[in-house]
């Protein structure tokens, strides 16, 4: 399956020089750095000597990238990638003020926007050389089959071997440290990238996978949208509206055996099971506060919009419109929402990166990222378009497959604190930079085929 090739146009990486073997071996280890994540979570995340994290690491070693050659300046030029610097030097200049108190602590509030760096390098990496696209796709596929069999056996065998699975040296973080959201996340990307026919799926894959999804949706309601979201978005958009159908039909049989079995496996480490019906609470909890079974879901639901109206409050309505409260400052503590509504430890920040990016920068930092995102879909969208009337339908599939995972990953973040960590977070800006690459490359090479073919019509 090759993406430059679906051109007949000359492969616009064919005329460009080689770049050097350093941007190669980079390009491969980020995308197992991303596998990493999917794979063990927090656990792969804190492999290192704080500060110098496989994250932070990879950060550092993406920017020698743009050293030689100088990048291209197509990347810088976009509308999304100008209004994501934008939202960078503002970040920056509200991180400042407070590096003499908060130390380290500010330095890694700011992921959260300046990980947008993976967005730059990764978008670079595939305009300096379109055929890494197609090494992308080709990893894609076989992480995507590994992680639809394991994903239900790495996360449930984690939360009952949580005690004996070793931990990192000088670290109380255990090797594999998976939650429902970042699990979530990659399961969906691998049932898009099935339901797009960007790989094979047999019935065992299938199943399994299912299993995975069944699994976190019963821990978290945001992980359940960020599958089932994308899933249906990918459908409208291609029109696959029959594989996805086939697909229900085949798991409606596993769903009405686990329960009328009343099948339940009670997570070691949380205070809910895997039933279906505490499938049916966590559906109908995200749009109904009073109506679920399990009193946990409608405490947790109403300490996030308890936290989110004071964030709200402090900003829009209050004193912190224009700037927010900065990076550094634990939010939690701030706001006076130390505890999680009797449910998982105390957090720096709320379950949302959109109320995050508000409190921290306030009513201008809000909208400069909603903005960068709706640029970044407009870009996308146009492509999408363009291919589909081109009748590139790989092209189409590809660019589609990065929009609804990219938006899964937006899903589960504002309902949990996702961007702000590594695991989701390099994740999504690697998204957004590839949404950003593969779209110019893509208008590339349609130019080259116009090109191409005026030069036929008129060799004089």
């Amino acid at each position: 399956m090759s993406f430059v090739s679906t051109l007949p146009a000359p492969a616009l990486a064919e005329r460009l020089p080689s770049k050097g073997r350093y941007h190669d071996i980079y390009f491969a280890a980020l995308l197992l750095c991303v596998a990493a994540y999917g794979l063990t979570g927090k656990g792969f995340a804190y492999a290192g000597i704080a500060p110098f994290f496989p994250g932070e690491i990879m950060l550092l070693a993406g920017l020698v990238t743009f050293l030689l050659p100088f990048p291209s300046l197509a990347v810088f030029i976009s509308p999304p990638s100008i209004l994501l610097a934008m939202l960078m030097v503002l970040t920056i200049a509200r991180t400042i003020p407070f590096i003499g108190i908060y130390k380290i602590d500010a330095l890694r509030d700011t992921v959260i926007v300046m990980y947008g760096i993976f967005g730059f390098v990764i978008a670079n990496l595939i305009l300096e050389k379109p055929t890494r696209i197609d090494q992308a796709m080709r990893w894609a596929g076989t992480f995507f089959t590994i992680y639809g069999f394991a994903a239900a056996v790495i996360y449930v065998s984690q939360k009952y071997l949580g005690n004996v699975i070793p931990h990192w040296p000088g670290s109380d973080t255990p090797l594999i440290a998976l939650r429902g959201g970042e699990v979530a996340v990659q399961a969906g990307g691998a049932a898009l990238f099935g339901l797009l026919g960007l790989k094979r799926s047999t019935l065992a894959w299938v199943v399994m996978l299912f299993l995975g999804v069944v699994v976190v949706s019963a821990q978290s309601r945001g992980g359940m949208l960020a599958v089932v979201v994308p899933l249906l978005l990918a459908a409208v958009l291609t029109g696959r509206f029959k594989a996805l159908f086939l697909l229900m039909l085949g798991v409606l049989p596993i769903v009405f055996v686990l329960y009328v079995t009343n099948f339940e496996v009670p997570m070691q480490s949380d205070r809910r099971t895997v039933t279906v019906p505490q499938l049916v609470d966590n559906a109908a909890s995200i749009f109904v506060t009073t109506h679920s079974s399990d009193k946990t879901l409608d405490d947790t639901k109403a300490w996030r919009l308890r936290w989110w109206n004071k964030v709200i409050d402090y900003t829009i309505h209050g004193p912190y419109f224009w700037k927010g409260k900065g990076f550094g400052i634990s939010l939690a503590e701030s706001d006076g929402f130390l505890g999680t509504g009797g449910v998982g430890p105390p957090l720096r920040s709320p379950h949302s990166a959109h109320m995050t990016i508000l409190a921290r920068t306030g009513v201008p930092g809000l909208a400069l990222w909603i903005a960068t995102g709706l640029a970044w879909l407009w870009t996308m969208g146009r492509s999408i378009y363009l291919s589909r009337r081109r009748g590139d339908d790989l092209w189409s599939r590809m660019l589609i497959f990065v929009l609804c995972d990219w938006i899964g990953c937006v899903i589960n973040s504002s309902f949990d604190v996702a961007l702000e960590g590594p695991m989701v977070g390099v994740l999504f800006w690697v998204l957004f930079g590839s949404g950003i690459g593969l779209s110019l490359a893509y208008e590339a090479l349609c130019r080259e085929r116009v090109a191409h073919l005026r030069a036929e019509a008129n060799p004089w």
